[in-house]
């Protein structure tokens, strides 16, 4: 299992993250900035996508952290299960 959040500032896979959960949380930003502050958050891995538009789109993006597990992907409020 893998949580998978949008990172337009790196609050929400911050906010996840700080629940300690059993899994990883990628956070998938468009900024390269963010992406190099949210290396430094525990339990965060950040990963760049210039074009993050769709929760299709972003479980594509984990789909080289999963590993043939299921993504939860959190996008701009919406949440979806994806098996990678």
């Amino acid at each position: 299992m893998l949580v998978v959040a949008d990172a337009e500032l790196g609050a929400a896979a911050r906010r996840v993250a700080q629940l300690a959960p059993d899994v990883p949380v990628v956070a998938l930003t468009p900024s390269l900035r963010v992406a190099r502050q949210l290396s430094l958050s525990r339990g965060v891995l950040p990963k760049h996508v210039p074009d993050l538009g769709a929760l299709d789109a972003a479980a594509a993006a984990a789909h080289g952290f999963a590993h043939g597990d299921r993504a939860v992907v959190y996008l701009g409020g919406a949440v979806s299960l994806h098996d990678a």
